[in-house]
């Protein structure tokens, strides 16, 4: 299992937290229809702003809530954003 694959499936191995990453993690936003109520306009969801559907973001830091976890990206204006890890996907090519 790889270091985002332990974000991901917490169940198994929680932990509460911030966790500085040494080596980035590569990502970008899933594109499944749950994700994408985010950014649509959808009222029964708080739209994220600052990000964009297909473009690559690096996770540095990672805070953990029990079985649950944050992770910390740079959105498209140069911010500290935070997102719910399970909204991202890995890219696997080497940084």
């Amino acid at each position: 299992m790889d270091i985002f694959e332990s974000f991901e499936f917490l169940d198994s191995h929680p932990f509460t937290g911030e966790r500085i990453l040494n080596k980035p993690i590569r990502v970008k936003l899933k594109d499944n229809e749950y994700v994408r109520h985010f950014f649509d306009g959808s009222e029964d969801y708080k739209q994220i702003t600052n990000l964009t559907m297909g473009k690559e973001y690096l996770i540095y830091k990672v805070e953990g809530f029990g079985d649950v976890a944050d992770a910390f990206i740079t959105d498209d204006y140069g911010n500290e954003k935070e997102i719910m890890i399970d909204m991202l996907e890995e890219v696997k090519e080497e940084i």
